[in-house]
Order: structure tokens, then sequence, then C-alpha cells
């Protein structure tokens, strides 16, 4: 199975399906990490084509090139992931609400609400919480809601005290989570929304916004343009948290 990621730079793929399909090492790349760390060395394959959604790949630079990662660092059932390089000049859609995923050639849409990708071709945006304002990254690759930079913790007014005893597992190393609550307005890529309940505490350079935080949500990336746009309901304002442990009280 493949899955596609707005946090991945490029194409990986499990050692497994690569020796299935007999494909052989042509270099090395360098594996970002989300945490801002030392890039990681990993081999590197090059498919003879790609297809999706009956939309063939074009050979642009590195669009099939594919970085290889043991099967045990990906998600279960899991042996693809497909990244913004693979689809260039398209127009790419994912309803989460309807569970749809749309790709197209690029057309010429205007709107207000578009965010430029980064230097790498992420999508970066801003969070406003408050008086503070913080990078933020779509992540369709994290299964989780809303990771928020570690050093909010002591900036925000939380609603419980912060709490230890979690990690979370990154390409390069593991991290502890602090976690605590929170109910207070925000701005999220341009779209209003309230942050009530647990929220997890990371050490990471940007608030990281998973899959699940998108259930309701459009997103549209224009790789011919270098822009992103999210869309969430208006009305009523979406509330984004994990429901707070019954044994922690708010003050």
């Amino acid at each position: 199975m493949a899955n596609y990621d707005t946090g991945s730079q490029g194409m990986v793929m499990s050692e497994g399906l690569a020796a299935r399909l007999g494909l052989q090492v042509v270099g090395e790349a360098l594996l970002g990490s989300p945490a801002g760390g030392p890039p990681i060395p990993a081999k590197l394959v090059e498919l003879t084509s790609l297809s999706v959604g009956g939309m063939v790949v074009p050979r642009a630079p590195r669009s099939l090139e594919a970085v290889l990662i043991a099967d045990t660092r990906l998600p279960a059932g899991v042996e693809l992931i497909l990244g913004n390089r693979q689809f260039p000049r398209s127009l790419i859609e994912l309803d989460f609400a309807g569970q749809r995923f749309r790709l197209a050639a690029a057309e010429r849409v205007d709107s207000s609400t578009w965010n430029q990708t980064d230097e790498r071709g992420l999508l970066a945006g801003t969070l406003q919480i408050g008086a503070e304002r913080v990078p933020l990254h779509i992540d369709s690759g994290n299964p989780g809601l809303l990771d928020l930079p570690l050093a909010l913790a002591s900036r925000l007014p939380l609603r419980s005290p912060p709490r230890g005893g979690e990690s979370i597992s990154l390409v390069d190393r593991t991290l502890p989570v602090v976690r605590a609550e929170l109910d207070l307005p925000a701005t999220l890529a341009g779209n209003e929304v309230q942050l009530s309940g647990s929220f997890r505490f990371v050490e990471l350079p940007s608030a990281n916004l998973g899959a699940r935080a998108m259930r309701l949500a459009r997103l549209r990336i224009d790789t011919a343009r270098q822009r992103w746009t999210l869309q969430l309901p208006s009305s009523p304002r979406p509330q984004l948290g994990e429901p707070a442990p019954a044994s922690v009280s708010s003050r």
C-alpha cells in the first residue's frame, strides 16, 4: 500500500518492496529529520516509471528516485510513501471529510488564502495563539492531531500542570513528550479554531498539524506555483484537542 505524505520531500520505499521489484541502489541521499537535526544518509533507488491514479509521473529531476528505509520504520502495511516532488506542475486535492484524493494538471485558481511552500517544498504556514506566532507544518504523514513546540508550554496559560511519561519516534531519534491542557482560540493557516483539550508539547522547531486534525478539512496543493491552502469549516468553529484524562482537573 502507498501513502501520500505532505510532510515528505520525496518518495520513501521499504527495503522489502525494493528487493521484490529488483531495484538497484544508484546512490545515497540525506533524509531530513523533523526535529531539525543533522540529515541521515540513506540508500537511493530509481524507478523506471510510476503512475498514480492514471497520471504518469514525469521524469522530472529526482521525481522517480526513492529513499530506502527499513520495513519496520514504516507504518504497518505501508511500503511506499509519496511526497510533493512526485507531482510537479500538478494540483493535488485532499478532501479529508469526503475521503477523496484528486490529482490533476495545475489550474489557474486564485485565492487570498494561499500559503507559499518553504524552500524544501513542504507546506509551511503559521499558527497564532494569542500573542504567540509559531511556524507550522502541515503533515498528513503524522497520524496525530497537533504537536506544539515544547517552548510554548512555558509561555501559554495552561489549564493543567505539564506531565511527562510519553515519547514519539522520529526517523532519527525518540523524543520525550510533555502533555498539558489548553482552552484558547487560535488561527491555524488562516482558519479560526479553538484549541480545547489535551495537547502534546515536543522539542520540535515548529508546530506539526497531523492527519487527525484535518478530518473535516480540504487541502489543495498547487505544486506548479509552490503554494497551498487549507480550508476548515468556519461555522461552528472547529475544536482541536484530545480528551483530557479524568484524573486531570483544570485550574
